[in-house]
């Protein structure tokens, strides 16, 4: 297999799932261990159609302005590329695809709502037992969540939906928020009510029907979004709207727009997350 960075002797290799999945089952993670002592780990969510094999390797080899990749950049982390289950999309006429959720077409993202509710609360389900096995690993100061568009939207939704304590942080590249604007009614001007964050995120979880008990832990958990300005698959005005409404919820946001950048990530973009990253997570020196 071809090398995914400058120094493959240094740097892990990935696990390769091979069995073949029925729809609503989610297929083994790839994951490249780390090449040294395991500190940090990052739990990765491609965007809506792609796997985690196909996520990964472009990813890993896109260096910053500085010349550094993913790996280079975080030595102590293990990278977990998740897959999402295969499963009908009724835009695409119910033909199968991988996609954390089905939905309706971004440029009417609140019609149809209901499309997303069976699957959010299945791959949130699924993104949390992930994170509870690496939170047992190296603590949950140390594990992120960081997702591309629709990974993006399902990466959001698992912090807000977290039921456990605060985990080190998010990482969204051009996505959105699922129900944000349930966030905005909430907090409608004409709203007296007291404990708003807790309503809009307890009516969320009521519509996603999960088990668990919603929990304020999101609040401390820094999220970083990048969204380029020309992205015509996911608007930069949804990338606003996922800011404005976390931030009504209390939680601290930094997003940052790339001037001329479509719908992917850049080189300028993984430096402002490593950037983030080396700061929520403590890394000094590596």
């Amino acid at each position: 297999m071809a090398s995914l960075t400058p120094q493959p002797p240094q740097l892990g290799s990935p696990s390769q799932p091979t069995k073949k999945h029925k729809p609503w089952e989610y297929p083994d993670p790839v994951i490249y261990p780390p090449a040294s002592t395991h500190k940090q780990t990052i739990i990765l969510l491609h965007g809506r159609g792609s796997t985690a094999s196909k996520f990964a390797p472009p990813l890993l080899n896109t260096p910053t302005p500085a010349g550094q990749t993913l790996q280079l950049a975080f030595p102590h982390a293990k990278l977990v590329f998740l897959t999402a289950s295969r499963n009908r999309a009724i835009i695409y006429k119910k033909s199968y695809t991988h996609q954390w959720f089905d939905n309706w077409h971004m440029e009417a993202k609140f019609v149809r709502q209901d499309l997303q509710v069976d699957g959010l609360s299945r791959s949130v389900a699924y993104v949390h037992g992930v994170m509870r096995r690496e939170i047992e690993e190296v603590g949950r100061e140390k594990v992120v969540v960081w997702g591309l568009s629709q990974g993006c939207a399902t990466t959001l939704m698992s912090g807000l939906m977290w039921d456990g304590e605060a985990f080190g942080g998010m990482v969204g590249m051009c996505g959105y928020l699922p129900f944000s604007n349930y966030v905005e009614d909430v907090f409608n001007p004409s709203t007296a009510q007291l404990d708003l964050p807790i309503q809009a995120v307890t009516t969320i979880h009521d519509e996603l029907l999960l088990t668990s008990k919603p929990s304020m832990a999101f609040q401390s958990i820094p999220i970083f979004l990048g969204h380029g300005t020309k992205d015509d698959k996911v608007a930069l005005e949804y990338g606003r709207e996922a800011k404005k409404a976390l931030e009504q919820l209390g939680v601290d946001v930094k997003m940052t727009e790339y001037e001329g950048l479509g719908h992917w990530y850049s080189g300028e973009m993984l430096e402002d997350i490593f950037e983030f990253l080396r700061e929520k997570l403590g890394v000094i020196g590596e």
